[in-house]
């Protein structure tokens, strides 16, 4: 759950709590509902199981702290040594992953509450009157008073609290310490899917069985002349430590289908990775945009459309995680959506798959590939810009799969259980789709209750709908749980059937690609269509470095040959590609293109013909060519549409080909400019132009 709490636009890279270089010691308060309260006398905290928190009457804390030294290093280093003594240990916790993302510049770490004998303390509260964690910080916070009274808090307070973008805390000979704690992070054992709970109406509390951005403690709120506001609540192993911190630390929204968020999109992704994804396929780290927009890296290519010359550019990049070597492309004829790539080799514990190993019925959790990982982002590409965490920024990062986009069918709407509690629906992998099909990256969007439409709400803090993963899909006769959803792949499985879903070299984002490097466009609820999928020329080429370590990028311009036979679907635009008279898409020799209705959703009712989707549009621009070469074929069918606008040339052999119940509207009929030989195919006229 994101506090909303916006800010003035200033520079990211300063924080919002924070400034996220330097040196912060947090304050990590755990904190447990006491057994058999009045609001519930049969609730008792040893009844009910808690991965990594067992209680017992002399054992309070979490298992990985130690009640006598308050060490938690599972979570957090507790001195500023480790940093150095501990980076290359196998170790995973969130002050080694905050300073590996930040290349070394911020040194995250905590202490946990201990009382005043010196002894790490869990604070237990009573559940009576409260009706929120935040109301429960409060009655924590009470009883930490009691439990030591003279605190010194003077270690948790270095620096000037809540730049809020103005300005840069971290220099603390000049932002000095307020009396304001840094930062405090609450952390409770607490699952709303307990059989008693504390007291009734808890599991609809804001951040039940996650957390939010926030301790809703106040100014007013001293102790020993400390006031404590900075922080976050959570519950623990619920995985929202860097989800919350980000939050407060960059208003970042929620991303990569955290909390189910679909916002200004249709579609709802599956998996990703950085502070809010739903489904992290890396053990930690931020994506390379998180990492620029707090000022960490510089992308070692960055290309913008206005100033990208008609040459092609090149750059060698090694891994992601270790060096922050990231490509930014700024999209042709996209506004301001980006293309970023990053390299992952997966030889650190941070690209590694959080539940790698572990079994489900029959099949194991491999490693998250390595590769080259490619998406369009759409969140801000201005530091200037302070973004807002509950905003139509949410869901504003799309990822591509390198195996491609297809249609699915689903085959039946009775799903089968794993052992660990998901539906396993099936599905059949049906034609490739290369604009508006979809990939196991994304949960699929499905009217499951059959009622006509698919349920989906665009709030941008907690979404809902009908929207189910792709795990288990048809292979020739059988049915195998491939798990893409979770973001790994197993080769065994996927042999002569889908390839590897990262980017490898001799791969290529081209016109030609499947999928294809164009823009993500938004999901207009009232026109109950998506935006128009614009072609922009551009070419990205995957290749072998000169290092064994490293991978070459190679982009081009204006690359307007398609050289493949293809099936277009969704809203299509062709614009003035090459900004001059040349043709601006070319249809090669012998090669046929078709224009057909998605078998994908891209909208949320059903149509009266009974699909989830538009018919599909091709419209070539005022000032845009489209030319079909000698043998070349541009089909429309199935209730599709071919708008020109422009020019359309068909050179001697070639073939415009309009299907029964397809469109074909010319704005100006001198602009449809055709040879002797070529053929106007228009099967709705009783005879056709030949």
């Amino acid at each position: 759950m994101a506090k909303i709490a916006y800010s003035q636009q200033k520079i990211s890279s300063n924080g919002g709590v924070f400034t996220p270089k330097g040196d912060i010691k947090a304050l990590v308060v755990f904190v447990l509902f006491k057994d058999n309260p009045k609001t519930n006398p049969n609730f008792k905290n040893s009844d009910h199981y808690y991965q990594g928190w067992e209680v017992s009457e002399n054992k309070r804390l979490p298992d990985g702290v130690n009640p006598e030294t308050g060490r938690m290093d599972g979570i957090l280093y507790h001195n500023l040594s480790q940093f150095e003594r501990e980076t290359n240990s196998s170790v995973y916790n969130f002050s080694k992953d905050l300073y590996q993302i930040s290349l070394g510049k911020f040194r995250f770490w905590g202490e946990v509450f201990k009382d005043s004998t010196g002894t790490a303390r869990a604070i237990e509260v009573e559940a009576d009157g409260c009706v929120s964690f935040g109301h429960s910080n409060k009655a924590a916070w009470a009883e930490m008073k009691r439990l030591n009274p003279k605190m010194d808090f003077s270690s948790f307070d270095q620096r000037t609290n809540f730049p809020n973008y103005a300005f840069d805390n971290s220099d603390t000979s000049k932002y000095k310490a307020d009396k304001k704690l840094d930062y405090v992070i609450f952390i409770y054992r607490y699952r709303r899917a307990w059989g008693e709970q504390p007291m009734v109406g808890m599991p609809l509390w804001a951040g039940a069985d996650g957390g939010f951005a926030g301790t809703n403690l106040g100014l007013e709120d001293k102790f020993n002349g400390f006031a404590c506001s900075e922080g976050f609540t959570m519950c623990h192993n619920s995985g929202v430590f860097i989800h919350e911190l980000a939050h407060t630390l960059y208003n970042c929204p929620h991303l990569f289908g955290a909390n189910k968020v679909v916002g200004e999109y249709l579609h709802r992704p599956a998996l990703g990775w950085g502070a809010t994804s739903q489904l992290s396929i890396f053990k930690g780290g931020l994506t390379a945009w998180e990492r620029w927009y707090l000022g960490y890296i510089e992308p070692k290519l960055d290309l913008d459309k206005n100033t990208a010359q008609d040459k092609t550019y090149e750059v060698e990049i090694v891994d992601f995680v270790t060096t922050g070597d990231a490509v930014r492309i700024n999209l042709p004829f996209a506004g301001k959506q980006n293309l970023w790539i990053e390299y992952h080799s997966g030889e650190t514990i941070f690209d590694q798959h959080p539940w790698q190993g572990q079994v489900i019925n029959n099949d194991t959790i491999r490693a998250t590939p390595a590769g080259i990982y490619v998406y369009v982002e759409d969140v801000s590409n201005d530091r200037n810009e302070i973004i807002f965490p509950l905003s139509n920024r949410a869901n504003s990062l799309k990822l591509l799969n390198a195996g491609g986009n297809y249609d699915y069918e689903l085959l039946n709407f009775q799903p089968q259980k794993n052992a660990w509690g998901n539906d396993l629906y099936e599905w059949e992998r049906g034609e490739p789709n290369p604009i508006s099909g979809t990939n196991a990256f994304f949960h699929q969007a499905v009217d499951l209750n059959q009622d006509g439409k698919i349920d989906f709400n665009k709030n941008y803090n907690q979404g809902s709908g009908e929207y189910i993963f792709l795990a288990k899909e048809k292979i020739r006769d059988s049915l195998v749980n491939l798990y893409g959803c979770f973001g790994f792949y197993d080769e065994e499985k996927n042999r002569d059937y889908a390839r590897i879903p990262t980017f490898q070299p001799g791969d290529s984002l081209t016109l030609n690609s499947n999928p294809m490097p164009l823009n993500y466009p938004k999901y207009q609820l009232q026109a109950k269509s998506t935006e128009p999928y614009i072609l922009n020329g551009l070419s990205i080429y995957f290749e072998a470095g000169s290092k064994h370590i490293s991978k070459k990028i190679v982009v081009k311009y204006k690359q307007t040959l398609l050289s493949d036979h293809a099936d277009w679907a969704g809203q299509i635009i062709l614009p003035n590609i090459s900004q001059d008279e040349k043709p601006d898409l070319i249809i090669h020799r012998k090669v046929r293109l078709n224009v057909l209705r998605s078998q994908t959703a891209d909208r949320h009712s059903r149509t009266e013909d009974g699909l989830f989707s538009n018919p599909s549009s091709l419209t070539i621009n005022e000032d845009a060519i489209l030319q079909i070469k000698k043998g070349g074929i541009l089909s429309i069918s199935e209730n599709s549409i071919l708008q020109i606008k422009g020019t359309l040339i068909l050179e001697q052999g070639a073939k415009l080909i309009i299907e029964k119940n397809a469109q074909l509207i010319v704005d100006k009929p001198e602009k449809l400019i055709k040879a002797k030989k070529a053929k106007i195919i228009d099967k709705n006229l009783a005879k056709s132009n030949n």
